[in-house]
Formats: C-alpha cells, structure tokens, sequence
C-alpha cells in the first residue's frame, strides 16, 4: 500500500484509481488528474499511519 501512496502523491498513476480510469475522455477532461492523484496519496499515507 505504501508503493502506491508514493506514486499517488508524485501526481502519477491515475490509471490506478477505480472509477476515474473508467471514466470516458470527455469526463475525464473536468478533473484535475495530478490534483487528484496527490488527493489520493494523502489518504493512502493515512490509512497506512492507522495500521
């Protein structure tokens, strides 16, 4: 789990997150893909603090 809070938070990886890769290319164009990814590392380094 600690790999990919490090790739999230390099604003990389977002093929990784479930639902956004999903997402067609016209949706996908309203987010803010790095924002999002560092977003996500966050919350992956918490959740491997709370183990």
């Amino acid at each position: 789990m600690e790999i990919f809070a490090i790739i999230l938070s390099r604003g990389k990886g977002g093929f990784l997150l479930a639902g956004y890769n999903n997402l067609p290319e016209s949706e996908k164009e309203q987010y803010d893909e790095v924002a999002l990814c560092k977003f996500m590392g966050k919350m992956m380094y918490g959740m491997c603090m709370a183990k």
